[in-house]
């Protein structure tokens, strides 16, 4: 019996320790936690465009052509950048020094292996130029009834590229590319007898239920992933 009530005091002395170190552990998760909670988050913005000779570069919503890193630190992982449609980027970051470099083959233009340096001390805009394969110029919308017409130039910036196909897309809101999109006339490259005459497309819009979309021109280069677009242009009717 004294020994079946001492191996019972043990255990409950025991039981009283570990509710102890439980405790002091919680206690100091919390504490831990709390000052974690407390770091403010990055107050700075770097944001910017891609340009072409000083005009917009158009591209894909959401595309992933930025590598931001931060050197110095053991965790070296990109920070991403959100790209937007019409050309511009941004991010939230703490100050201090960076490198931004463009992934190789992500882009519709010729790739490029400089690492920008970045000092980011309060808010930062820069622009970033890049040479895509092709421009779309002089680009016109008109509806007549229930048809979208439009004519465009294509510029080739870089003499060797080889042009796919040439697409109008349009949409029922500003976003709108080669995924996001109501509707896609595509003009392959061999229905364009010359790139220095200007190009003429039609869409039927008879589906469309409201009383205005944006519509976009995108132009699609051999060997390359992405399509270079115009600008999202509102048309009502």
């Amino acid at each position: 019996m004294l020994t079946l009530y001492l191996s019972k005091t043990r255990f409950i002395k025991n039981l009283i320790i570990m509710k102890r170190i439980i405790f002091f552990i919680t206690i100091i998760s919390g504490l831990s936690s709390c000052e974690y909670d407390n770091y403010d988050p990055p107050q700075s913005e770097l944001s910017g465009r891609l340009l072409y000779e000083g005009d917009p570069v158009g591209v894909r919503q959401g595309i992933n052509i930025f590598q931001l890193y931060e050197p110095g630190w053991e965790n070296f992982e990109p920070i991403g950048l959100n790209v937007k449609q019409d050309g511009t980027f941004s991010a939230r970051l703490f100050d201090g020094d960076y490198q931004l470099v463009l992934i190789d083959g992500n882009g519709p233009w010729v790739n490029q292996s400089d690492t920008i340096d970045i000092r980011v001390d309060g808010n930062r805009e820069m622009d970033v130029a890049v040479e895509p394969f092709f421009m779309v110029r002089n680009e016109n919308f008109e509806i007549e009834g229930s048809t979208l017409k439009i004519s465009f130039d294509i510029e080739q910036v870089v003499e060797s590229a080889d042009l796919q196909f040439v697409s109008l897309y349009i949409g029922k809101t500003m976003l709108v590319d080669n995924q996001f999109n109501a509707n896609e006339k595509r003009l392959p490259s061999g229905g364009i007898e010359d790139l220095d005459e200007t190009i003429s497309m039609e869409m039927d819009i008879s589906g469309i239920d409201q009383e205005f979309l944006f519509a976009r021109i995108g132009i699609k280069t051999k060997g390359s992933p992405e399509l270079i677009f115009s600008e999202a242009e509102k048309i009502t009717f």
